[in-house]
């Protein structure tokens, strides 16, 4: 099955690099699991002298599963 791949990513100190996978995980992912279409995401973290580089990758079947979390896409 084809997918689409959507990456973010962005830097960090740890204590908000912690808020942020924790956001992810409680604010983020529960709405993307609620869409139809959508097929996975993994949280990436790479630790390097005093920050934290993050990386998200997010998994859709389509663009209108994108579209129905990011509307602007």
């Amino acid at each position: 099955m084809p997918m689409i791949g959507r990456f973010w990513r962005g830097w960090a100190t740890a204590d908000h690099a912690q808020a942020y996978e924790e956001l992810f995980r409680t604010s983020l992912l529960p709405g993307l699991q609620r869409i139809d279409g959508f097929a996975g995401a993994y949280v990436l973290r790479r630790d390097a002298e005093g920050e934290v580089e993050i990386m998200t990758i997010t998994l859709f079947t389509s663009q209108e599963a994108i579209r129905a979390f990011f509307p602007c896409f």
